[in-house]
């Protein structure tokens, strides 16, 4: 082991490294609504808002669109393996995001989402999201934030210093299965958990009724 250099990370293994985003990616920010372009049947695009980008998930059943000029939605394009982090609002809107795998063609995302293209042969896309998602990455984005009253944003230069924990490609994908597996493992007891909880809601009901209406003894 040895220390990480990072203080809320303590010590990491000696042969992995910490490296920060900006030095093995590129942080393209997204298009500024409200500017107009003249020209008529301007190309209509899908962009992605930050209600659309969740932590670990997209949601796209609310998906807005914008008429722009070509050459000008081509700067803005997501491309598969981007990862989309949020700019922030709300403490829970704070650096959340997943990587776009092309669910829809020709999408953009507005200036409040950011786009990250990472070296892959150096990280995964997926485990770089993953660490931005942890509890350590939570610390970083929390406390390098730009705060007032309930509010807490970043920008590209406080994402761009996230430092990033480097293990060789094979374990990143060692680690990312391994979370994957366990957070699948996870989610189905939930499920099953709050099935039950919904069951014993809908039994205590039937038990009020019952009592209230007199179709049960009730002994003191």
């Amino acid at each position: 082991m040895k220390d990480s250099g990072v203080e809320w990370i303590g010590e990491i293994p000696a042969h992995w490294e910490v490296v920060r985003l900006k030095y093995i990616s590129t942080v393209q920010s997204g298009v500024t609504l409200g500017k107009s372009y003249t020209g008529q049947n301007l190309p209509t695009y899908p962009y992605l808002r930050v209600a659309n980008v969740q932590a670990g998930y997209f949601n796209l059943d609310d998906l807005a669109e914008i008429k722009l000029p070509k050459h000008i939605a081509e700067k803005y394009f997501v491309r598969v393996d981007d990862i989309l982090v949020t700019e922030g609002g709300d403490l829970d809107k704070l650096g959340r995001g997943t990587v776009w795998k092309g669910e829809i063609d020709n999408c953009l995302h507005q200036n409040h989402v950011f786009a990250v293209r990472i070296n892959k042969e150096v990280v995964s896309p997926e485990y770089a999201s993953m660490l931005m998602e942890s509890d350590y990455g939570r610390k970083y984005f929390t406390n390098t934030a730009n705060k007032t009253t309930n509010l807490a944003s970043t920008n590209s230069t406080k994402l761009g210093n996230f430092p990033l924990i480097v293990p060789p490609i094979s374990e990143q994908q060692e680690i990312s299965a391994y979370v994957d597996e366990s957070s699948s493992k996870l989610v189905t007891a939930i499920s099953c958990k709050q099935k039950e909880i919904e069951k014993l809601k809908e039994y205590k009901a039937t038990i009020i009724n019952s009592a209230v209406t007199g179709k049960i003894k009730v002994q003191l």
